[in-house]
């Protein structure tokens, strides 16, 4: 024995001495394969020819040389991925998510570097390989999208102190045919609220006007694709849409990676950091085959970045998220977003570290949640605010930078036609399709601008849309 009567035997001591101590944290992996994992071999074998120095291009010119390099075995590769964040993204979703025939997925990115650090789901590799966080034609935004008309606005001139109708809407979106005029009534709120509130309260009408001001030629299409071109410039695969009238109410198909990595612009003073899951390559030899770029791209005006991340802190303190986020502690800033009857639920969001963006729905197709009201603010907030606290409890309590309010221009009126300076000059203000005039297609109504000009925005190409490769490859 090797104890006996409570006493430890000299071979039990001897045995002790002779096991060494561990040099590094061990973190168990639950299974041989999982979506983080699947991931970053897709992104091997995968080269997006609309994207620059991708890691795949370093093993090879095609699917098959790039498997081949793989397979042959001996590379080291290094990744973005962080155990404690995973374990604090996936055991969020665990606790909060209720059983369901619906399910969850959480990215997280670091906005020093724009690491990938985790991908959760609600449902585990083993019982399903699709994952939702990256794969698919992506599920419809809603109101997380409004995020992108806002930053196209601000960066035209307009101020969170504008003011726009939340009255309904009636707006011709074509010369003739059966349904000429589009029609939103839906969570229009009425009145006159600023810009800001309009932004905290996810007013339907008060959005799609600030829309439409961007550019109501072509029948709304010039605003539409003016908000279109500013997704694009922050990371969104935008290459599916189509410029039409309800376009800033999220109604196409995003993925959560692509809705994280562009609300990281917002906390990174307005630059596009791309998502990284592989940080390097070496090879057997130890030569570096890849290395991941480190700088990013400017694409919001830094006071722009700021002017937004100070409206978004509303949401969350006043608006659609209070309820949730509303005591959180530390600064936070973010958007929700619920489509048509609840068929997809969000909840996008950041810190100073961290970006997160959580999606709530049925990955076997838009079908309604049938277990009462699921809003954006409601388990996708609480599911971000879990993870969040949980990931940040050790780091510094930041906040983010204040934008420079003496930059703005003197507030002034949003309506479908314009951004003006005074509520009392003669608009036309139409309350039935009977009355409202016909944009003429292929022309513009220049909208009043601010005295200051904004910054140009560049935009780079859209990220990657990564398929499942025909070659199986052991994972990394």
């Amino acid at each position: 024995a090797m104890v006996t009567n409570g006493k430890v035997t000299r071979k039990a001591a001897e045995a002790a001495k002779a096991v060494p101590l561990p040099t590094h944290v061990f973190y168990p992996v639950s299974s041989p394969l999982d979506y983080y994992k699947d991931e970053v071999r897709n992104r091997l074998l995968i080269d997006d020819p609309n994207i620059p120095n991708e890691p795949s291009e370093a093993l090879g010119s095609t699917t098959q040389a790039r498997a081949n390099t793989v397979q042959r075995g001996g590379l080291k590769i290094y990744t973005s991925y962080d155990p404690y964040v995973q374990f604090a993204a996936q055991s969020a979703i665990n606790d909060v998510l209720p059983k369901s025939e619906f399910t969850a997925s959480l990215v997280v990115i670091d906005n020093s570097d724009g690491g990938v650090r985790a991908i959760a789901n609600g449902r585990s590799f083993a019982e399903s390989q699709f994952d939702p966080a990256t794969e698919g034609l992506g599920r419809q935004a809603g109101s997380s999208f409004k995020a992108f008309t806002l930053a196209a606005a601000l960066s035209r001139g307009y101020t969170p102190n504008d003011s726009v109708s939340g009255d309904t809407i009636n707006w011709r979106i074509a010369a003739n045919g059966p349904n000429p005029f589009y029609h939103l009534s839906s969570d229009c709120h009425g009145g006159t609220p600023s810009l800001s509130r309009a932004l905290w309260i996810s007013d339907n009408c008060a959005w799609v006007r600030t829309e439409l001001s961007l550019g109501p030629g072509r029948f709304g299409a010039d605003g539409a694709q003016r908000v279109i071109d500013m997704a694009k410039s922050m990371g969104i695969d935008t290459s599916r849409f189509n410029p039409v009238v309800s376009t800033t109410l999220g109604t196409n198909g995003v993925h959560p990676l692509e809705m994280a990595q562009a609300y990281s612009v917002f906390p990174n003073d307005g630059v596009l950091k791309r998502a990284t899951f592989i940080t390097k390559i070496v090879d057997a030899t130890g030569r570096v085959l890849y290395q991941s770029p480190t700088a990013g791209n400017r694409v919001l005006d830094t006071n722009v970045a700021r002017t937004e991340i100070d409206m978004m802190k509303g949401v969350l303190k006043n608006g659609t998220a209070s309820g949730t986020l509303g005591s959180m502690q530390r600064p936070a800033a973010g958007k929700t977003g619920t489509t048509d009857k609840s068929v997809d639920a969000w909840f996008v969001g950041f810190t100073p570290q961290y970006t997160a963006a959580v999606w709530m729905g049925n990955p076997a197709g838009e079908i309604p949640w049938s277990l009462g009201t699921v809003f954006g603010g409601t388990y996708p907030a609480r599911i971000w605010r879990t993870f969040m606290e949980r990931a940040t409890a050790n780091l510094p309590a930041l906040d983010f930078a204040p934008p420079d309010t003496t930059l703005y221009p003197r507030s002034s009126y949003i309506d479908e036609y314009g951004r003006r300076y005074s509520f009392n000059y003669s608009r036309p203000y139409y309350t039935s399709p009977a009355t409202l005039p016909t944009p003429v297609p292929g022309t513009s109504v220049t909208p009043t601008t601010a005295t200051s000009k904004p910054t140009p925005v560049t935009r780079p190409a859209p990220p990657p849309t990564i398929a499942v490769p025909p070659t199986t490859v052991p994972g990394p």
